[in-house]
């Protein structure tokens, strides 16, 4: 789901941009949910799994929580507003690219740059996330407009290509404990991000970036999420110690490939797979199909597992074209889970066809509803295509 000049800024520079990737009226409601946070964490009561972070420069001035709020960690498991996003397709789609379609979503991070509050020095995210491979990506989303006086993030393109490099501690007064600074690099060919609300830039884990002070009178606000490879292991705990409280690791998407050769005409293949009243002839695992198979249409799906049990899995047909078809269900909360079933279908010479059969399961349950049975839904596919291959090269 890329363009061309978003391929060519992540190779070249570590980095890309989307103009207006979010609507206005999304971030205004995040920001608005963090003020509410703020507010009811300052009054004593529950925020979830969620934590504030405040500026210590700010807080003797403060007369409102959000006055001397800098970040709020861990909201994208349980607040509805940020786990949308961090399970958007559109998010994930571009993040695939790169990570590959096993993805995670492990850190999400508020930050509300009030006047007056600090910057952060020239760093690699990496340097945070000692983990078993990488890169990882960020996902920054404009919440507000960066510009040159209210604090903006600047980056050097090209440093993505760099290793993690040592770094000195920041010992301004009233810099967050975590903060470090990279001084062994030349970062004369940095540039600011002046952003608009909703728009996105999606960044390498390596890019070395800072931000500057707010020297302005007004917020810049961003909404902060980072992404790694599914089933990335993170060693925190052996190398630091700990593991930092702003971590929590929620598997977003799992993948499902599978195909197979089958010796008809890619004509027969596609008919028997449009035949929904006549699946239980020949699929093990889909054994009915309620209702037409047909863009736009809604359908019930009854699956039966290895186990002899039969399921009913109401299912909207999104497309039907002449190489393939896609079928979308989920929870009614798609933002929960959510999967995306495809089956597409090629010629492969005189006779011959072979099927790709594949689905994207998303959302904040995914690593609870789909991800310990994969090996049970993978064989279960591979049921259907055995019986479909059966079924069409006998017929």
């Amino acid at each position: 789901m890329w363009t061309p000049e978003q391929q060519e800024g992540w190779e070249r520079d570590g980095f890309f941009r989307v103009p207006g990737f979010a609507s206005r009226h999304q971030v205004e409601a995040m920001e608005a949910r963090v003020v509410e946070m703020a507010r009811a964490q300052a009054g004593g009561e529950p925020i979830g799994d969620a934590y504030v972070l405040p500026e210590e420069a700010l807080e003797a001035g403060a007369t409102q929580p959000e006055e001397k709020l800098s970040k709020l960690f861990r909201v994208h498991r349980q607040e509805p507003i940020f786990r949308r996003f961090a399970c958007d397709p559109a998010v994930l789609d571009r993040v695939r690219p790169i990570l590959g379609p096993d993805l995670d979503c492990f850190l999400s991070q508020f930050i509300f740059k009030l006047p007056g509050a600090l910057g952060q020095p020239w760093h690699q995210d990496a340097f945070y996330f000692p983990f078993d491979r990488g890169p990882q990506v960020g996902v920054w989303l404009a919440v507000t407009e960066a510009r040159m006086d209210n604090g903006p993030l600047w980056v050097l393109p090209g440093s993505h290509r760099q290793p993690v490099h040592g770094v000195v501690r920041d010992r301004r007064e009233h810099a967050h404990f975590s903060y470090v600074e990279i001084v062994d690099h030349d970062m004369s060919g940095a540039v600011p991000v002046l952003l608009e609300p909703g728009d996105a830039l999606f960044f390498h884990s390596h890019l070395m970036h800072k931000s500057t002070d707010n020297g302005s009178d007004t917020r810049r606000a961003a909404m902060v999420y980072h992404y790694a490879e599914g089933g990335t292991v993170d060693q925190s705990q052996e190398k630091w110690g700990f593991t930092p409280p702003n971590v929590d690791w929620m598997p977003v998407r799992r993948r499902i490939e599978t195909s197979i050769e089958i010796s008809a005409p890619v004509e027969r293949v596609r008919a028997v797979l449009l035949d929904g009243p006549r699946y239980a002839d020949w699929n093990p695992y889909l054994v009915r199909i309620e209702g037409a198979i047909e863009s736009g249409a809604g359908i019930l799906a009854h699956g039966r597992t290895e186990d002899g049990d039969v399921l009913e899995m109401p299912v909207q047909v999104v497309s039907v074209g002449p190489g393939g078809m896609h079928w979308e269900g989920g929870l009614p909360d798609r933002d929960q889970f959510r999967g995306d079933h495809r089956f597409a279908w090629e010629a492969d010479g005189p006779g011959r066809s072979v099927l790709h059969h594949t689905e994207d399961f998303t959302g904040a349950l995914v690593g609870e509803i789909i991800a310990p049975r994969l090996d049970d839904v993978r064989a279960n596919f591979e049921r259907m295509n055995e019986g479909l291959r059966r079924h069409c090269e006998t017929a």
